[in-house]
């Protein structure tokens, strides 16, 4: 489950969760890197703090680099 406030659009500062999210990911030997994805698109369930609730078909891919 991914919790935020969205900061854009039209439905900017409204709260959200997302469910139903598969990810994996890899950590780089000297753990500076890591990445993560979803092996392929899952359904996943968005609900707005509005009340909105939308089913979703959704992939996605991270890098994250930490800087010193």
């Amino acid at each position: 489950m991914l919790s935020r406030k969205l900061p854009l659009g039209p439905v900017a500062g409204l709260g959200s969760i997302v469910t139903g999210v598969v990810a994996q990911g890899q950590l780089s030997e000297d753990g500076n890197t890591i990445v993560i994805g979803s092996p392929e698109p899952n359904a996943n369930t968005l609900t707005l703090s509005s009340g909105y609730v939308a089913q979703r078909l959704c992939g996605t891919t991270a890098t994250y680099i930490r800087v010193k």
